[in-house]
């Protein structure tokens, strides 16, 4: 995720970098637009005394770098980093909880996230267990908002009140007063975990000030907690239950404990779904090189889940199936009765954030150990998370136990272990070939850019020949 200091200087309103681009007429021998031969604007046929005659229009060409421009800038000052993948399609409306109290709190939660997309006004709070899709409802609220041009700032509360510290040093490259004043005045604020750590008397006092400035000026916030709002310190209390201005929804309802949020043997409703079976391991529209990738992929998976042994690292583009193959492992090892624990990196960070909690359910240590020796573990979506020290020595400390006792471990990540915001550590384990079998899915998603359906769809055994 880019650092919070460097989000911020790029300046709100800097329409220095919005200018329209010169007009060029371009390489002659080869265009890259064959409508205006890259001059960027195109003649306007209309008869003589028309009121446009003789006016240029803008190509189409020029209207798409015009947008992937504002999108790409948009996204650089949200802050939100990896999690500007996250939508409102990724999400399933009744949550993965399986009792009916959190689906049917989860639905609210849904559907009033998508009606401040479409009136986003005053402000919206999501309060619930760790685990239940509040991050992900803000991250989707804040995307959705990106792409109707909107400017979002996203940040989760410790974090921003480290950055907070770090102004006050004299050669810090934006200095406090500025980066305060960036945050209270953002058009759209997002402030991810509040009540995740045990906030000082100054970290207190920083938080209300930024919450009682856009309370008073009705400034849009959408605000995340693992706590109930009678936990909070009641001057930031009352601001954030104040209804006039703020709605709260429930992600979840009651306390998880260890048990039910790592319950082995149990992956949520939509994993289920993903099976050896109901993958595309052909797929005719895809070059040689993308197919022999997929293929690779596919018996990969398929003959780990046969002899579950070493590690098996899947990287690849959002949509590439890579969850899908994944959880086709969890699958079959649950099908021989083989405790498995599924989860996603984000999240299991999380759930041990809050164990620090004072009136936390959940021992640190317990959950930590169990997620170190339990006997398959599945890390989904490594390097979503944001890559704070704490969070990279967790993770190192869960890889280099498995590492060192041989435990079976599948991960899941976007990206290749040449990824600079990779942990060096992690990258060296996971890289290691005599025990990972690393497999790079070369695929364009499964869905080109359209939203995925709810659930995967079976082939007529297409993929059966690898199973023997």
């Amino acid at each position: 995720m880019e650092r919070l200091d460097e989000a911020l200087r790029k300046k709100l309103g800097d329409t220095s970098r919005e200018t329209e681009a010169p007009l060029s007429l371009g390489d002659e021998n080869d265009p890259n637009c064959d409508i205006c031969l890259d001059a960027g604007w195109i003649g306007n046929d209309v008869p003589h005394g028309h009121p446009d005659f003789g006016r240029a229009l803008p190509c189409e060409c020029k209207k798409d770098r015009s947008e992937t421009t504002k999108i790409e800038r948009l996204q650089r000052y949200s802050n939100l980093g990896p999690l500007t993948r996250l939508s409102f399609n990724d999400l399933i409306s009744i949550g993965t909880r399986p009792d009916e109290p959190s689906q049917k709190a989860f639905n609210q939660s849904f559907e009033a996230a998508l009606e401040y997309t479409r009136k986003p006004t005053g402000w919206l709070v999501f309060a619930g267990p760790s685990g239940t899709g509040k991050t992900h409802l803000a991250a989707a609220i804040s995307n959705e908002l990106m792409s109707q041009g909107k400017y979002v700032f996203f940040i989760v509360v410790p974090d921003l009140l480290d950055h907070l510290r770090l102004a006050f040093n004299p050669e810090a490259e934006l200095q406090y007063d500025d980066l305060f004043e960036q945050v209270k005045e953002t058009p759209f604020l997002v402030l991810d975990d509040l009540g995740a750590n045990a906030l000082s008397n100054w970290a207190t006092e920083k938080l209300f000030q930024i919450i009682n400035h856009r309370f008073t000026r009705e400034l849009p916030t959408i605000i995340t907690t693992n706590n109930s709002l009678d936990q909070l310190n009641e001057a930031i209390r009352t601001r954030i239950s104040d209804t006039s201005l703020s709605q709260i929804n429930l992600t979840g309802v009651g306390t998880p404990s260890v048990g039910s949020l790592y319950e082995l043997n149990n992956l949520p409703v939509k994993l289920q779904t993903m099976t050896f079976e109901s993958f595309e391991a052909e797929r005719p529209e895809l070059a040689n090189l993308e197919q022999e990738s997929l293929t690779y992929a596919f018996k990969a998976a398929l003959n780990y889940a046969k002899i579950p042994e070493g590690w098996l690292v899947l990287m690849g583009d959002e949509f590439c199936g890579k969850t899908h193959l994944a959880a086709a492992v969890a699958n079959k090892l649950l099908e021989r009765n083989e405790s498995v624990l599924f989860v996603t990196v984000p999240e299991l960070l999380d759930h041990l954030r809050s164990t620090f909690a004072p009136d936390s359910t959940l021992d640190y240590d317990d959950l930590f150990e169990s997620v170190k020796t339990v006997p398959f573990l599945v890390l989904d979506d490594l390097g979503a998370h944001s890559s704070t020290p704490w969070a990279r020595d967790k993770l190192f400390q869960i890889v280099n136990h498995r590492y060192n006792s041989m435990l079976p471990l599948v991960v899941t990540m976007r990206s290749d272990l040449t990824n600079t915001t990779l942990d060096s550590r992690l990258a060296a384990r996971l890289g290691d070939n005599t025990s990972s079998n690393m497999a790079m899915m070369k695929v364009r998603g499964f869905f080109d850019g359209k939203p995925p359906p709810s659930l995967p769809q079976k082939r007529n055994n297409s993929n059966q020949k690898y199973e023997n």
